[in-house]
């Protein structure tokens, strides 16, 4: 009998221990609810904090747009009176001096000069300025306001090069699509505005302009103008590395500028983000006077085919001035005429100006550098196994 008690009194004891434990799992589980409605609630004050700055960051640069449009017009009205006074300063002085009819024949030279520059200048104030977003960042044929609530339209040069281009108001019916097309547009850039923090360290996200190198034979060492359409699942297998803010692993898909594909339209093709980098920048290398002053050797990129082909300068001279007036005069820098040649096809060479040849760069972590021939071992050094920017690792190869 004694067994049993103390039996019974044992199993009483587990299971009080067993309902005491079930109480302390619920408590945590409550306890973790909790918590979790908590840091759910600081989330939700977070986001409704970030959309209040976003418009208060909107309409800063609404009023700062304001006051810079009253200055320029108040610059304007500054300059027409200017020309204005300068003008008939100039009036007074020659009929002083008594020379009538020399005075006159550069007064009407005077007037067809000013003329001529404030109708460039009403013909710039007319169209306005575009809007401060890069054109590169964005799909060709995206429509932004400018600040004069002009629409722009981003469209691509002869060299399919993004530009801003002056959206004409007799492509809409009336008002009402005017307007609703100023809104839309609005709305997307707040959009974008909005999600720009997503975007903001990386080079290559979608919508971005970029130039794509060729793997094909008979066109190694080249690149083409695209812009990224989408960019498709990763490949775990890259691990964190990255290039222009991507996981080497994943794949994008590119509308090529130059190239059409068998439906007519412009050609697309899945890649490699290993195989695409941001448009360089334009810097005062790329100007007539430095592609002058560079050495023979030095490694170049051409405009050939509607792409950019890396080359070597072997040749450069300056051409007699065919004009008498420059006649013993140094020759300008845009008239010299460069002969280069692609290392990997030195049999076709090429004699070109200034204007189709721009200096090699290196998109390498992340940055652009002036290209030489000895970084083609080191770029490919580095490679994709950095944890930084994989960069561009042939360009120079």
């Amino acid at each position: 009998k004694q067994v049993r008690v103390a039996a019974d009194e044992r199993s009483r004891a587990e299971r009080q221990a067993v309902q005491q434990v079930k109480l302390d799992e619920r408590a945590a589980r409550d306890a973790l609810k909790q918590e979790r409605a908590s840091l759910r609630e600081v989330q939700a004050r977070g986001r409704q904090t970030a959309r209040g700055l976003a418009i208060a960051a909107k309409l800063s640069v609404k009023d700062s747009r304001e006051r810079e449009r009253t200055e320029r017009n108040g610059r304007f009205v500054s300059l027409v009176v200017g020309h204005t006074v300068e003008r008939l300063i100039r009036s007074l002085e020659a009929s002083i001096e008594g020379k009538r009819r020399s005075v006159g024949g550069r007064a009407g030279e005077l007037d067809l000069e000013e003329d001529a520059e404030l109708a460039a200048m009403e013909a710039a104030d007319a169209e306005g300025e575009p809007p401060s977003a890069p054109a590169a960042k964005l799909l060709v044929g995206t429509v932004r306001v400018a600040r004069d609530n002009s629409l722009w339209r981003t469209e691509l040069d002869e060299r399919y090069m993004p530009t801003w281009a002056p959206v004409e108001e007799s492509e809409f019916a009336g008002a009402g699509e005017l307007q609703a097309a100023r809104e839309h547009a609005e709305a997307e850039e707040e959009a974008a505005l909005a999600a720009d923090t997503l975007v903001k360290a990386r080079a290559l996200f979608v919508g971005v302009q970029v130039e794509v190198e060729s793997v094909d034979d008979g066109l190694l060492g080249s690149w083409y103008p695209a812009q990224i359409l989408r960019v498709l699942p990763t490949d775990s297998r890259g691990g964190k590395s990255v290039h222009g803010g991507l996981p080497i692993g994943c794949e994008v898909e590119v509308e090529y500028h130059t190239f059409e594909g068998e439906d007519g339209g412009l050609s697309r093709e899945v890649m490699s983000v290993l195989r695409l980098r941001p448009l360089p920048p334009i810097t005062t290398t790329d100007s007539p006077a430095a592609l002058a002053r560079m050495a023979l050797g030095s490694p170049l990129e051409l405009w050939h085919e509607e792409g950019w082909w890396l080359v070597e300068l072997t040749h450069k001279s300056a051409p007699e001035p065919e004009d008498a007036a420059r006649a013993g005069k140094p020759p300008r820098p845009s008239d010299w005429i460069y002969r280069v040649a692609p290392p990997l096809y030195p049999d076709a060479t090429h004699e070109v100006d200034a204007s189709r040849l721009r200096p090699a760069r290196v998109w390498l972590r992340g940055n652009w550098r002036a290209a030489t021939w000895e970084q083609s071992a080191a770029a490919a050094a580095a490679g994709a196994g950095d944890a930084g920017d994989a960069g561009d690792a042939g360009c120079c190869q």
